[in-house]
């Protein structure tokens, strides 16, 4: 099987593992804007500095750096019941979250710099799809469906949108 089309099946069988887990996401965790529901391999957060082992049920802050390794594939599923898969050599930041359906505060900013990352949307992109983007190397996605698969060669991570 070619690298690209294993990493494209290892981001399918996360998506399918994180659809198995129950959709509402319980967060206990002040400020926490979502859940690591699945990680396999070598999968990191960095925060403030500090990078971490992602397991599951580790929440995820507004400005978190998530990463896989070669060997690394997780699954995150934010407060709107947003899902985001990330393959092997994967990295994504989340820029902005904001979700409050009480007062019409939506924003959902992420951003891939390398990799495969599969996007399931949630309340918010039904809600507000103007509101949600993906921003990568070479273009931003504008969410205007519900699920699209994003994958950065080597030869675009260093460009810039």
């Amino acid at each position: 099987m070619s690298k690209g089309k294993a990493s494209i099946w290892r981001v399918g069988v996360i998506v399918l593992l994180v659809l198995l887990v129950p959709a509402g996401v319980v967060l206990g965790n002040e400020g926490a804007i979502g859940i690591v529901k699945v990680a396999n391999g070598n999968t990191f957060i960095n925060r403030d500095g500090q990078r971490s082992l992602a397991k599951p049920g580790d929440a995820l802050l507004q400005h978190d750096v998530i990463e896989t390794a070669e060997d690394g594939s997780l699954g995150v599923t934010f407060k709107d019941n947003t899902r985001l898969s990330l393959g092997p050599n994967s990295r994504i930041t989340v820029d902005e979250f904001t979700f409050k359906p009480g007062t019409r505060e939506f924003s959902f900013v992420t951003r891939i710099t390398r990799g495969t990352l599969l996007y399931l949307s949630g309340l918010m992109a039904k809600l507000s799809p103007e509101s949600v983007s993906v921003k990568t190397p070479v273009a931003t996605i504008g969410i205007r469906g519900t699920r699209f698969l994003v994958q950065i060669d080597e030869d675009d991570a260093d460009h810039q949108p």
